[in-house]
């Protein structure tokens, strides 16, 4: 459940967002036109789909990156570059008719989350998707990043050539190879012609491709049917889909990812905990065809989630490191590849933090307990320090009542982390 960006202390400086900055006439603002020059030349499309008025990220990206005249002249040989930045502010907002045709193009390419930067052949049949990067912020940290998204669709482009040339196993083989360069989200809507050759070609799945992409689809509609608001998800119901669907590598472990949010939100916390581990372990799961585009896991962040595990499992009994645990691994410590957007990433899009939050700060008051006002204060405090969690309910109560009660609003104010006081301390 990383945190968006786009909520809590960002709202204020959304607010304050300047104007879109225009990367120049290699920027085409029609998809249309856009794909027909692309045809033209030979290239594939890079579309960058944004709101550069009212998302932070989306204005970084352009400043930062696309705007660049060293970005644009070494995407430019590659790529016809598009620009659908969906403007809203007044006084910057783009025609009505314009604001139709970019909701639509949002639609048919289901773009969740800003920015969202797809890469697509040049009938617009896209094969990558990326996003803003805080360690990829430059022209040339960028082009590297995108490097080997590019050289996905040309490996895909060279095993569809190159299952025309066979028959039998080996063209199946090639078809399987061509998909599995595909991010998975767009197989079904836009290759679906290459996938029904697949099926026809090997109906025995000897590849195990469509039943990797039967698991992704399963899982997305799964998904797609949660309630955010209501949390209204089973543990019964995503084990059934885990067994039915012989779920494997990323699928799995997103699946586990939804377990756990279902398991904390029925108050099995320790059990969550376990499952997490479960998810470092279907690591070793993951196929040919898993690329990181969901769980983006590798070494350094599975011993960092796995050194948190171990603090969460040597919990006192009080629930403090437990449910601090767990709040760093959701909102923190698990990679998402859209750490940094507005809007929704790969990660179930479930609410968690408040319950996370009030379960955490009931801790805390339970646990520091018959200290003198002054160390108590402080031990609430420095409790809170490296959590991100609003301001409701038991964490509300620390943060206004029971710091202020102890040491006063003004001492209160030097001890919270700087994330907390500003914001509600009056």
């Amino acid at each position: 459940m990383k945190t968006s960006l786009c909520t809590g202390v960002l709202v204020a400086f959304v607010a304050s967002v300047s104007p879109t900055v225009r990367g120049g006439e290699a920027w085409f603002q029609e998809f249309d036109e856009g794909r027909a020059a692309a045809k033209a030349q030979g290239k594939d499309l890079l579309i960058d789909f944004g709101g550069s008025d009212w998302c932070a990220p989306c204005k970084w990206l352009k400043e930062r990156v696309f705007s660049k005249p060293e970005f644009i002249e070494r995407a430019t040989h590659d790529f016809v570059l598009v620009d659908i930045d969906l403007l809203m502010r007044k006084g910057a907002a783009i025609s009505a008719d314009r604001k139709e045709r970019y909701e639509k193009l949002q639609e048919r390419y289901e773009i969740a989350t800003f920015p969202s930067v797809l890469l697509a052949t040049s009938d617009g049949r896209p094969y990558a998707r990326t996003t803003y990067h805080q360690e990829s912020e430059t022209p040339e940290q960028y082009w590297k990043h995108l490097v080997p998204l590019h050289e996905r669709g040309q490996r895909f482009r060279r095993e569809i050539a190159r299952a025309k040339t066979q028959r039998g196993h080996e063209r199946a083989e090639a078809l399987a190879n061509a998909l599995g360069e595909i991010d998975a989200r767009f197989v079904t809507r836009f290759h679906a012609e290459t996938l029904a050759d697949l099926r026809a070609a090997d109906p025995s799945d000897s590849t195990g491709y469509l039943a990797f992409v039967e698991g992704r689809r399963a899982l997305d509609e799964f998904q797609a049917k949660i309630d955010v608001f209501k949390g209204a998800i089973s543990v019964d119901e995503v084990n059934a889909l885990i067994a039915r669907k012989k779920l494997r590598g990323e699928s799995l472990q997103e699946a586990l990812v939804l377990r756990a949010t279902a398991e904390l939100l029925a108050g099995d916390d320790r059990q969550a905990l376990r499952t997490f581990a479960a998810v470092l372990d279907a690591q070793a799961s993951r196929t040919r065809f898993d690329h990181g585009d969901f769980v983006p896991l590798d070494a350094a962040s599975i011993a960092k989630v796995r050194r948190r595990i171990v603090e969460g499992e040597v919990d006192k009994g009080d629930g403090v490191a437990l449910y601090y645990a767990l709040h760093r691994i959701f909102a923190f410590e698990l990679p998402d590849p859209y750490e940094v957007c507005c809007g929704h990433g790969f990660r179930p899009s479930i609410r968690v933090r408040e319950t996370m939050g009030n379960r955490y700060g009931s801790a805390l008051i339970r646990s520091t307990e018959g200290l003198s006002d002054d160390a108590r204060a402080r031990a609430l405090a420095k409790g809170l320090d490296g959590t991100f969690f609003a301001a409701q309910g038991s964490i509300r109560e620390i943060i206004l009542d029971r710091i202020p009660a102890l040491v006063g609003k003004e001492t209160a104010k030097k001890i919270l982390p700087g994330s907390f006081y500003p914001r509600w301390i009056r």
